[in-house]
């Protein structure tokens, strides 16, 4: 019987000093990584310096059109309407729609293979009806 108990008695102090020493470690590498966070903040990289988006809602309304294209990540959706003079509704109800991708500052048609426009800080400049147009954000 003092032999079980010596044993469990042995058991319990090792268990209990492999606890201690991973809490130990845990702290060190706690310490260890948080010294390194902040040595990462005092250094610039390139990584840190900030990205203009691109995404959002461009827009451009002159007497005979209304456009509105949106990027959104690396896409980009648009819609074209044709002011005729019959009235909002029905210029909606004739609304074109189109999408495409956008690569960098470009954008392309749904396949990428011709481009339509670019982006340039707030503006977009896209031809429409073989005319070239600049949207704002």
């Amino acid at each position: 019987m003092k032999n079980v108990f010596f044993l469990l008695l042995l058991s319990f102090g090792i268990v209990s000093c492999e606890n201690k020493s991973t809490t130990n470690q845990s702290s060190d590498e706690a310490v260890e990584n948080s010294s390194s966070a902040e040595t990462s903040s005092e250094t610039p990289t390139d990584d840190s310096k900030s990205e203009i988006s691109n995404s959002g809602v461009y827009t451009y309304k002159d007497n005979s059109t209304e456009l509105q294209i949106t990027v959104s990540g690396n896409r980009w959706m648009g819609k074209t309407v044709i002011v005729s003079g019959f009235g909002a509704e029905y210029d909606n109800q004739n609304a074109q729609y189109d999408n495409g991708i956008i690569n960098g500052n470009d954008l392309y048609e749904s396949s990428g293979n011709i481009k339509i426009g670019y982006i340039d800080g707030n503006s977009l400049v896209a031809t429409v009806f073989d005319r070239q147009v600049t949207l704002r954000k």
